[in-house]
């Protein structure tokens, strides 16, 4: 399984303690500049990450004050900018620059403070640093943008917002993947209409030679597929979610005023409020909430605003949305709560926001124990494993589920019966010692017993290693009898893990 590194967690430990732990720093810190660093350096370095890290902004403010070198790096090139952006401390991120922190600095796997802040969907982050003048055209090592990042990370407000700012947005990765290839190999239809209406090429082909319209066939999407070719119109954003995302409050107002009602949903089913809640500031949603919005307003997938700012990361949403009265026990169609959602992602400042407003899991009443916290740090695993599961069986990842073209949930439903075939580990992890699971979203038909509309939720490796490509072609080999409600077959959208393992493993 491919892993990331828990240095920093360990780095934060070290400084709670007070000090520098032997050994820790076994490898140099660095400066920008210079190379080599003394131990008074090293000192430094890790009482102004750690402090970084935990967003103590007072320690932080008199390290600087010291004179220390705000773009000290430690052994895995990591930035002080770019923990801050990581973690979404943007009054530390603020010092940081008007101390002299670089903006550009590459840091862990070549990463900016701009990428991380997009890895982690820091948009308050990522729109203060695009402002500042940070480069939305710099790769990582694997050759792969911010705007790719986004792209994976389906945050689409991110999408929105780094498209105009990339300028070469067909720019490819180390596997010849651009952004909209990435899109289109996901399944993401919003996605690529984003990055089509934004100026990308539908002709560049990958390493293997594929274009676009050729993953959208292979995914068994006729939208997909006729949108890649030219064939469908673009869907594009309405004015008043164009204003909302501009934060412009004054012609929002103008449109309110002028018949477009609070309650209005785009062509993706968001309501003015839930998209607020993923895309804009604080101030627009308490604006939008002046006007009459309903707080706990579901879009037509059954996710609130708080939901979605939850999902999203939007911190300072979720506090807005909270002291003004969202709910925080609504259930989205699998029965998941705002706090289901923080706790999967493991964000502790959400957990307990959510937890503080008396939110329980899976929308269930409030007559169970309380979950309980370290006395310094959540334990996530310790949580995740008392979340209830409904209706979960191994084909359903996350307890999801939603049958299509029928209005009657209530009735009993009959998962369809799948037989796997074990899918091929591709070759270009072959001798990696790669190993890991995609989860992919697909129809299952009640006439034709076929996958289509096949969506890539969640990839492998940063997509740099083809597995989706394999878990796609996987399903194809699979077999299933159909799924039924109330003993009449029924189309089943259902979430699958496809689990690649090395031979002999």
């Amino acid at each position: 399984m491919l892993m990331r590194s828990n240095f920093r967690t360990c780095m934060v430990w070290v400084y709670l303690m007070g000090g520098v732990v032997p050994g820790a720093f076994a490898a140099p810190l660095q400066t920008s500049d210079t190379g080599a660093a003394t131990a008074d350096t090293q000192a430094a370095a890790a009482a102004l990450h750690g402090a970084v890290f935990i967003g103590d902004l007072d320690a932080v403010a008199e390290q600087l004050r010291m004179g220390t070198d705000p773009n000290l790096t430690l052994s895995n090139r990591d930035t002080p900018l770019i923990a801050a952006a990581e973690n979404g401390h943007m009054a530390i991120l603020t010092a940081l620059i008007q101390a002299g922190a670089r903006l550009n600095l590459q840091g862990e796997g070549g990463q900016t403070a701009l990428n991380r802040a997009v890895m982690n969907g820091r948009l308050e982050v990522v729109r203060s640093l695009l402002a500042r003048g940070a480069f939305a055209h710099v790769a990582d090592d694997h050759g792969q943008t911010p705007l790719m990042k986004a792209v994976q990370h389906r945050d689409y407000a991110l999408i929105r917002l780094l498209v105009p700012k990339t300028p070469q947005i067909d720019h490819a990765d180390l596997r010849g993947q651009s952004a909209l290839m990435l899109a289109v190999k996901a399944g993401d239809l919003r996605a690529t209409g984003m990055l089509l209406a934004g100026g990308a090429s539908a002709t560049t082909s990958d390493q293997w030679g594929n274009v676009p319209v050729e993953y959208a066939r292979l995914l068994g999407n006729k939208r997909l597929e006729e949108l890649v070719a030219g064939r469908r119109a673009l869907v594009p954003l309405a004015p008043v979610y164009q204003a909302l995302f501009e934060n412009d409050t004054a012609a929002v107002a103008q449109m309110l005023a002028d018949g477009t009602a609070s309650k209005t949903a785009d062509p993706y089913g968001r309501t003015l409020l839930t998209f607020a809640a993923e895309a804009c500031s604080p101030e627009t949603m308490v604006f939008l909430l002046e006007k009459g919005a309903y707080i706990n307003g579901p879009d037509r997938e059954m996710v609130t605003p708080l939901m979605m700012a939850v999902m999203k990361k939007r911190v300072s949403m979720v506090r807005v949305l909270l002291e003004r009265g969202a709910r925080p026990n609504y259930a989205n169609r699998a029965g998941l709560t705002a706090l289901s959602f923080a706790i999967d992602s493991r964000d502790e400042t959400v957990t307990r926001l959510l937890m503080g407003a008396g939110a329980n899991r899976l929308g269930l009443p409030g007559n169970h124990p309380p979950l309980e916290l370290t006395s310094n740090r959540i334990d996530f695993a310790r949580l995740r494993a008392n979340l209830v599961k409904v209706d979960l069986d191994d084909d359903i990842a996350k307890c999801r589920y939603r049958i299509d073209q029928t209005e009657n949930r209530s009735g009993q439903v009959e998962y369809p019966r799948i037989t796997r075939k074990n899918p091929d580990v591709p070759a270009l992890a072959v001798g990696r010692n790669f190993e890991g699971t995609v989860i992919v979203a697909a129809t299952l038909g009640k006439k034709k017993g076929t996958f289509r509309d096949i969506e890539v939720v969640r990839g492998v490796g940063e997509w740099l290693y083809d597995f989706e490509h394999q878990a796609v072609l996987a399903l194809k080999k699979w077999t299933y009898k159909p799924g039924r409600i109330d003993g009449k077959k029924a189309d089943v959208r259902m979430l699958l893990k496809v689990e690649f393992k090395q031979p002999g493993s």
